[in-house]
């Protein structure tokens, strides 16, 4: 939910085709989850079979932020139980995609480490082997002993980089990744 995250993405959608996917993170508190889980996959499965790049995000802007800030006062929960809620559910949820091999990606950038680590945790990795860097901040490896040893996993903390470094994560995916 970082500005700078939201500021790449931004940049992103000027110079690329991508196909973006936002999750409106309040039904993760309800009892829609498990059906919202499934449209969701369904909608990035089908983007990964149309051969697009498919960005998830959970924040939209500065008014979403402050909406989620009531929300937990509402509910009585922290931004951190939430915070967890929500990457507990992208985990399950990439998990639930990688699932699906019809249409497997060819890459997977994680942005945010609490992400990174849900993500991780829901496939069943033990660590990461980095094998390089594409920009400043975003290293790119395997995860050990998940469901994608062979997959190349790229991560950054959500708050770093400049406006440009998911554009070199994509440039990184579609010209290196997809021999």
């Amino acid at each position: 939910m970082s500005e700078i995250a939201a500021q790449q993405i931004a940049f992103v959608m000027q110079r690329r085709a991508i196909s973006l996917v936002d999750i409106d993170v309040m039904p993760l508190f309800s009892p829609e989850y498990d059906d919202m889980q499934h449209t969701l996959a369904a909608q990035i499965t089908e983007t990964l079979a149309q051969g697009k790049h498919c960005v998830i995000r959970t924040s939209q802007g500065a008014e979403q932020r402050h909406q989620i800030a009531q929300f937990c006062q509402q509910h009585h929960i922290s931004r951190t139980q939430m915070g967890e809620k929500v990457a507990v559910f992208l985990g399950q949820l990439i998990h639930h995609v990688l699932q699906d091999s019809r249409f497997p990606p060819v890459g997977l950038y994680l942005s945010g480490g609490d992400i990174a680590l849900a993500v991780a945790r829901a496939l069943g990795a033990t660590g990461f082997d980095i094998k390089g860097q594409i920009a400043g901040c975003v290293p790119w490896g395997y995860l050990h002993a998940s469901q994608i040893q062979r997959l190349p996993v790229m991560t950054k903390a959500g708050g770093f980089g400049t406006e440009n470094t998911l554009l070199e994560v994509l440039r990184f995916i579609e010209e290196k990744l997809s021999d």
